[in-house]
């Protein structure tokens, strides 16, 4: 176990022991990073003795300032949050030039445009969750129009470089209280984990070609917000992590619906997700659903928005009942509330 997770997890894992003799492994930390690689997290403390109680955490959240954009052919956002969605506009005449190909690349990621009206074509970034202050997220676009006299021979090439400051959110520590053996799991259950790890990382890195989506996106429950995004948390007051989702309020049994068009990737029972739905929503944007007690979808199944995806619940790594949403764009993740801030 202890040189597949190192492989795995080396930055995160590898650490001297007091004498500098050699690298040894942490149990704790190798827990921490496959929790963080699943994205999934618990309620707060206060949740447990409220099972299903409607008095459970106070809503948070709420919505953030408007975006500001900059650029003319391009609009792109002059800041943004941390583990944030980057929206991205190409904007052009259709009675005067017809492009061809359009990109928008930053680290090493390629972001697909797709037309969301008349001269109006749109990709997703997203800006990575890191805690540090101050960043910039480093943004080039290029256009290609296809020639109006000969269009097998002529063409015409813009592009353009952006730069978009990312400013710190405000993370608060939460302590939790959860089942000891999802906080050490037996040797047995970290294979197990490490299995999940690979299973789930490998449908985060699938690239599909087509936009499910369009349009606002609706929340999957109707029950308030409780708990954010990168919140700081102590599990059993021994191991930290960040929350790499968000929590509503759900009770045992409330049906959880697709806030959006997407295929079913995945409907399994995960170490610390418990019964999970992952949706594929295109263009690399993936959602999460978390901690159910039921499933109403089968893989490989597309879902339209207000579908039943299963039914609230506590397994996994969860103190009380409730709905952990997570994220991911091209392999990152991201705040869930930028579905419903940003894409309007």
């Amino acid at each position: 176990m202890g040189k597949r997770a190192s492989r795995l997890f080396p930055k995160l894992i590898r650490l001297r022991n007091p004498v500098g003799s050699r690298p040894t492994l942490r149990r704790g930390a190798v827990v921490a990073a496959l929790g963080f690689a699943l994205s999934c997290q618990s309620v707060p403390l206060d949740a447990q003795e409220r099972v299903d109680s409607s008095a459970s955490p106070e809503p948070v959240g709420g919505a953030r300032p408007p975006l500001e954009f900059q650029g003319e052919r391009f609009s792109i956002p002059t800041r943004v949050p941390d583990a944030a969605i980057v929206p991205i506009r190409f904007k052009f005449d259709p009675a005067r030039e017809t492009p061809r190909d359009c990109s928008a690349k930053s680290g090493g990621k390629s972001f697909l445009f797709t037309p969301v009206g008349p001269g109006v074509w749109e990709a997703l970034g997203v800006v990575a969750y890191t805690q540090k202050t101050p960043q910039v997220f480093d943004l080039e676009c290029t256009v290609e129009f296809i020639g109006q006299v000969d269009p097998a021979k002529s063409k015409k090439v813009e592009s353009a470089r952006y730069t978009v400051q990312v400013e710190p959110r405000d993370y608060p520590k939460e302590a939790l209280r959860v089942d000891p053996s999802k906080v050490n799991p037996s040797p047995k259950d970290l294979k197990r984990i490490q299995r999940e790890v690979k299973v789930v990382g490998a449908i985060y890195r699938t690239l599909t070609p087509q936009r499910f989506w369009a349009g606002a996106w609706s929340k999957p429950v109707l029950g308030p917000q409780t708990s954010r995004y990168g919140n700081q948390r102590t599990f059993n007051g021994e191991l930290r992590s960040s929350h790499q989702g968000i929590d509503f309020r759900a009770p045992t049994g409330t049906e959880i619906l697709a806030p959006a068009i997407g295929k079913v990737a995945l409907v399994k029972d995960l170490f610390f997700s418990g019964k999970t739905v992952i949706l594929d929503h295109g263009f690399g944007l993936f959602t999460i659903y978390a901690h159910l007690s039921a499933f109403r979808v089968s893989q490989g199944e597309i879902v339209k928005p207000g579908r039943v995806l299963g039914l609230s619940g506590a397994t996994g790594r969860a103190a009380g009942p409730h709905l952990h949403l997570g994220a991911v764009l091209q392999g990152v993740k991201f705040n869930p509330e930028d579905l419903f801030e940003v894409l309007k």
